[in-house]
């Protein structure tokens, strides 16, 4: 039973460490998995910086489009305010028409009868002076027009690929973005002192109102008259003095936005040009460094293919001019071996022809006819002969022919690879002069040297 038992705790442990695994494959497991996390963090990190730019992007977009509306609320309300002050003031001048003609209508009726109970003829009315225009009342410190409806920014335009010009046109923004912030400063500061001002000019306001007040009270009799005028004149300048400090005030408060915006304009600007400027110096660190090495490198194996396709070419030409030379040398050979052939095959026909047949023991003509025999023979062993001859030049003119074919392609294909080379070199040594150029704009008391 204990051997049993021992078994078992030994298979236990034979499988624990099957599924475990060996320290190395665990190290690996283990080092996978932390190369997969650390991808997926690079990924959610990627994600949530292209979100944040995205919001911040949109939340721009969201206040350039508040600041308008309420700057159209501002101008239409301002526009409203200013007809019903303007209404109010004709019902106003109105009102005091009709009261003077129906106080000046009550006198006339009063003597009318004060005369007809004394007998008397009512006394004509005198006639009028003709009145003096009244002097324009003090004019009231007017309030800041409405602002103007903004327009629409227009989207900024797009950066350059060149990282040269696109060097310059992120400089040109920032100092265009410095010039805003500077002008939204001075706007702020503008917009304070004038509602400083406008604080003064109500505290002066409301102290000419109690005057002309304490002046109303202790007036009496035309004087009252006058001095209730002054007392309105007064009461107007210090409502309109009060409008246009609050209007002042909010002013203030737009002022204080667009100036918080313009800031956080030249910010941002201000990050994306060092990273610019930053992945400039790294893409020409890293052109220098490995790029530019493999490309003339590229170049180079480039040169020597075209020049050995070009040797490759001479030798097949030459090869198929010499196969050709062999060939037609050849054909002009057996055409001369079979013609001489068929002149013997021709004189041995005419030989049998005049032989004498001779007798049993001595034939000139059966001479003559195995002569024959022998020249048709000869005959057909020198055509076959020149035939295959001529055939095997033939084919090694075809495979000439083939191989300068193919070397004359290999060449056109070294040549444009060659050709590639040049130009991926030439684009790569101009991609590093318009970086060099970029980082000497980016940091141009740096102008020397590498950066």
């Amino acid at each position: 039973a204990k051997t049993s038992l021992l078994a078992e705790y030994g298979a236990a442990d034979m499988k624990y460490e099957e599924l475990s695994g060996t320290p190395q494959e665990q190290k690996l497991a283990n080092d996978n998995n932390a190369a997969e996390a650390k991808k997926k963090q690079e990924a959610r990190l990627a994600a949530e910086k292209k979100a944040s730019e995205e919001k911040a992007q949109k939340r721009a977009e969201d206040e350039a489009k508040k600041k308008a509306e309420k700057a159209k609320q501002d101008a239409e309300r301002k526009k409203k305010e200013e007809e019903i002050k303007a209404k109010k003031e004709a019902e106003k001048k109105k009102a005091e028409a009709e009261r003077k003609k129906a106080e000046e209508e009550v006198k006339a009726k009063k003597a009318k009868e004060e005369a007809e109970k004394s007998g008397k003829p009512a006394p004509k009315q005198a006639e009028k002076p003709a009145e003096k225009p009244a002097p324009p009342p003090p004019s009231p410190i007017k309030a800041p027009p409405a602002p103007e409806k903004k327009k629409q920014k227009v989207k900024p335009a797009v950066k350059p690929k060149n990282p040269s010009e696109a060097a310059t046109f992120e400089l040109k923004r920032r100092d265009s973005l410095k010039e805003e912030l500077a002008a939204a400063e001075k706007a702020k500061s503008d917009a304070e002192q004038k509602e400083k001002d406008l604080t003064t000019g109500l505290e002066q306001a409301e102290q000419d109102v109690k005057k002309a007040d304490e002046a109303y009270k202790s007036a009496k009799g035309k004087e009252k008259d006058q001095k209730l005028k002054e007392l309105k004149a007064a009461r107007e300048k210090k409502q309109s003095t009060a409008a246009a400090k609050a209007s002042a005030t909010a002013e203030i408060g737009a002022k204080k936005k667009e100036l918080n915006a313009a800031k956080r304009e030249v910010d941002t600007n201000e990050k994306s040009l060092q990273a610019s400027k930053q992945a400039a110096k790294e893409s020409l660190q890293k052109f220098r460094d490995s790029q530019k090495k493999a490309l003339e490198q590229s170049l180079e194996a480039a040169r020597e293919k075209e020049s050995k396709t070009k040797g490759s070419v001479e030798a097949a030409t030459r090869t198929f001019s010499e196969a050709g030379s062999s060939l037609k040398s050849a054909e002009q050979k057996a055409g001369e071996a079979i013609k001489k052939a068929q002149a013997e095959l021709s004189q041995a026909k005419e030989a049998v022809k005049k032989a004498d047949p001779g007798n049993l023991l001595f034939s000139p003509k059966k001479d003559a006819e195995k002569k024959e025999v022998e020249k048709e023979r000869a005959l057909k062993k020198v055509e076959t002969a020149e035939k295959e001859a001529v055939g095997a030049l033939k084919k090694a003119v075809e495979q000439a022919k083939k191989d300068e074919q193919g070397a004359k392609k290999a060449e056109a294909d070294a040549a444009k690879k060659l050709k590639d080379a040049e130009a991926s070199l030439a684009a790569g040594n101009a991609s590093e002069s318009q970086l060099q150029e970029a980082v000497n704009k980016y940091e141009p008391k740096l102008f020397f040297g590498l950066f």
